[in-house]
């Protein structure tokens, strides 16, 4: 099974197969008109090498959308050094950001970015004519006709809505980003920034169409972008909808008593080892990797989609191979603070294996707070099999009692 993995803040990048380097990001795109003293929309008539693995490209211009109009520029590429442009074969049309001073592009991947045909052309051509116009005065109306434009670079795209993130407000975009989360015609990179926007800012309209998105198992990336959004909209009357996505492992015992009789944490196993739970970041908390090494990991299918929730695994007594799912779920629960979701939070810390997700209850459950959660914290601190995570319930309950 391949490795996949869910980024909450960069699933963005994931889903329009952005190769950004770690250390650059996405930059908006005001940013990146602003750091261009030119910009260019060309197409690459000869690529030679110059030593080793650098290249040098001949571009002829086409389009000048900012700065002083060239025939042509020449950009240096490198097949070895991965700050550098990749050299590109001759035929290629680009849409460029130059320095103004060296005519070399900016921003490594943004700096020089590939054209499927005269579609592309217009569309991008379009798109940096607005920002270029509009600048800080952008507004969310001002770009929606493209969001359908599949032509559109991806990394253009990611720069455009990330500047957009800086624009849109509840009172003036709130019922646009409810639409554009539920709407199948807008890219998908589009709805997945529309959904973690309506949670960012909050957009009570958009309740309705997130949980219906969590509800259904046809694309778990809408499906953990939604859960997450349904958190931070913190909203009681989403929290039946988040506890399906914890529903009882196959084959765990539902116990009928009381809050008041709290049953001690057992797992399925217990991996005592010296390794924390929350330590890795690829594995849980916010930014969830499944390892192809790791039992459950869902198979991808020839387009790259992940199949459903509901396609069988291998990891029954585990929900390691939802993705991330569960625990975006179990913060979207602590986000919420609706002490009506506690006994079943704790529960999940009982089942199965995964001391990830069980450190992550235990988050949520302090995110809670309240005499609710002082017994199952307690439980937990006194009883889990895992050192570590028993020392997390600890804390947090110290933490939890020192600010009653």
């Amino acid at each position: 099974m391949k490795r996949m993995k869910w980024l909450a803040g960069a699933a963005l990048a994931l889903l329009i197969n952005v190769p950004l380097h770690a250390d650059q990001g996405i930059i908006p795109l005001g940013q990146l008109a602003a750091r261009a003293g030119t910009i260019l929309i060309g197409h690459v008539t000869a690529t030679r090498q110059v030593d080793g693995g650098t290249y040098l490209m001949s571009v002829a211009v086409e389009q000048t959308l900012k700065g002083t109009p060239q025939e042509s520029v020449q950009i240096v590429a490198s097949s070895v050094d991965p700050t550098d442009v990749r050299p590109l074969s001759a035929g290629m049309r680009i849409l460029t950001f130059l320095d103004a001073r060296t005519l070399q592009p900016v921003a490594g991947e943004h700096g020089v970015q590939t054209l499927s045909g005269d579609d592309a052309v217009r569309v991008v051509s379009a798109i940096v004519r607005t920002e270029l116009a509009k600048g800080a005065d952008l507004q969310l109306r001002d770009v929606t006709p493209y969001f359908t434009a599949r032509e559109t670079p991806p990394v253009l795209l990611a720069s455009l809505l990330e500047e957009l993130s800086a624009h849109v407000t509840p009172s003036a975009d709130g019922e646009q980003l409810a639409r554009f989360a539920c709407d199948g015609s807008v890219m998908p990179a589009v709805q997945l920034w529309a959904i973690g926007e309506s949670g960012q800012l909050q957009v009570a309209a958009a309740r309705p169409c997130l949980e219906s998105l969590v509800k259904d198992p046809s694309n778990r990336a809408t499906r953990i972008a939604a859960t997450t959004a349904l958190g931070d909209l913190r909203m009681s009357e989403s929290v039946p909808v988040l506890l399906t996505l914890i529903a009882p492992l196959p084959g765990q015992q539902i116990s009928a008593r009381g809050d008041e009789d709290l049953p001690e944490v057992r797992p399925a196993s217990d991996p005592e080892d010296d390794s924390s739970p929350v330590a890795d970041p690829d594995e849980r908390g916010g930014q969830a990797t499944v390892d192809d090494e790791r039992p459950g990991t869902p198979s991808t299918l020839p387009d790259g989609d992940v199949e459903p929730d509901s396609v069988p695994t291998d990891d029954a007594q585990s929900r390691r191979s939802d993705a991330g799912l569960s625990d975006a779920a179990v913060l979207a629960l602590g986000k919420i603070g609706d002490p009506a979701a506690v006994r079943d939070l704790f529960r999940v810390a009982s089942e199965g294996d995964d001391l990830s997700l069980h450190s992550t209850v235990v988050v949520a459950l302090g995110m809670i707070g309240g005499d609710s959660v002082v017994d199952p914290l307690s439980s937990i601190s006194r009883t889990h099999p895992n050192e570590l995570v028993r020392e997390l319930a600890s804390q947090t309950l110290a933490r939890l009692q020192a600010n009653r």
